[in-house]
């Protein structure tokens, strides 16, 4: 079966979608399935068995590292089925190719789009996310089916009118990559104290700020943000103002190779999103074992189970989080349901999903 991907994210880009598009496919193309992925300006043509077709792109300012891809004279081979990965120029020009080929069009809504609106205008933030919401319904509801990685996203797309049927596939984590470390802290040039991580794309959206806050009555420990993005500028000026500079520590883009050293390093992982669709990071800390402190908002609560695998907070709340750093401690108990939580969303399960509704399509 030969499937196009279609997407306005890809390498050099490095977030959570295109984690995505290369775990599933990676896993697809091992089972057989011929992927041919469609994205902006690339620097890669193959990917772990896939073929990439990239395109023409300009840079997205308001959005740093963000591509806008300019599909023109774009050869697409005949496909069995056509699956975007997002709503722009890429997903556009898909609905395109599925309609003229005839073929099913299947599209996963991996981001709550409208909780960008913030890059585009700091005025009328309440009437941009309305104009989001109508695009979100107007792109999405040409589709046979959508996926989603979580209920409270799939439950939020029909609460604003998408239609089509939706598929609750949450993406999957490799195993066989990310698993504890041994002397993590030391491979890593850590201190020899509590370490509290974020790990990830540094945007506004993802609410560093407040984990770097709440650090501040946080004492006897040590937090690492690692990645890179389009607020890390801005936030490596707030722990100097707080006067924690010398307890914060920015690591800048972070190989993915690394990713378990950073994981295990760690005695709790944060996430302080209130937006996250499904929140992969969480399950990639817990497959090293480490508990997860997160928001108590839209999909966290699906995969955090306080006092077992983590612990929630009210989101936005500071003071609250600042009591679940404090409390947080990485236990044998809560490194074991780390990891037997992380065990049930492996990418081979979560394949079979995919390859279930293929199939059925």
């Amino acid at each position: 079966m030969k499937i196009g991907w279609f997407t306005d994210t890809f390498y050099p880009q490095y977030n959570g979608v295109v984690t995505s598009i290369e775990s599933f496919g990676k896993e697809l193309t091992r089972r057989g399935y011929d992927i041919e992925i469609f994205s902006p300006k690339s620097d890669r043509k193959e990917c772990n068995g896939m073929k990439v077709h990239s395109v023409p792109s300009i840079p997205f300012r308001p959005y740093p590292g963000y591509k806008v891809a300019i599909p023109l004279m774009l050869k697409v081979p005949k496909l069995d089925i056509m699956h975007t990965h997002a709503p722009f120029t890429m997903g556009t020009y898909g609905l395109r190719v599925a309609k003229r080929q005839g073929i099913p069009k299947v599209g996963t809504v991996h981001t709550m789009f409208s909780e960008y609106v913030r890059y585009l205008t700091k005025r009328r933030q309440e009437q941009m996310k309305g104009i989001a919401w109508k695009y979100i319904r107007y792109h999405y509801n040409k589709y046979d089916v959508l996926t989603t990685p979580s209920k409270a996203m799939a439950q939020t797309l029909e609460e604003h009118g998408v239609k089509p049927r939706i598929e609750v596939i949450p993406n999957g984590v490799d195993l066989k990559f990310l698993k504890p470390v041994k002397n993590a802290k030391e491979k890593l040039g850590l201190p020899d104290e509590k370490i509290i991580l974020t790990f990830g794309r540094v945007s506004f959206e993802k609410n560093i700020d407040q984990i770097i806050k709440a650090m501040k009555s946080v004492p006897d420990s040590h937090l690492v943000v690692a990645g890179s993005g389009p607020s890390l500028e801005e936030l490596k000026k707030l722990p100097g103002k707080l006067g924690i500079k010398n307890r914060v520590t920015f690591t800048g883009f972070v190989d993915g190779k690394l990713k378990s050293t950073y994981f295990s390093a760690a005695d709790a992982f944060v996430i302080a999103s209130n937006s996250e669709t499904q929140g992969l990071v969480v399950l990639e800390s817990m497959a090293c074992g480490t508990p997860v402190i997160g928001a108590d908002a839209m999909a966290l609560p699906e995969l955090i189970e306080n006092g077992k695998n983590g612990w929630l907070y009210k989101h936005n709340d500071i003071s609250d989080l600042t009591k679940k750093m404090k409390a947080s401690k990485k236990t044998a108990p809560l490194s074991r349901q780390s990891i037997k939580t992380a065990n049930k969303f492996s990418i081979k399960k979560m394949t079979d999903k995919l390859e279930h509704l293929y199939n059925d399509l």
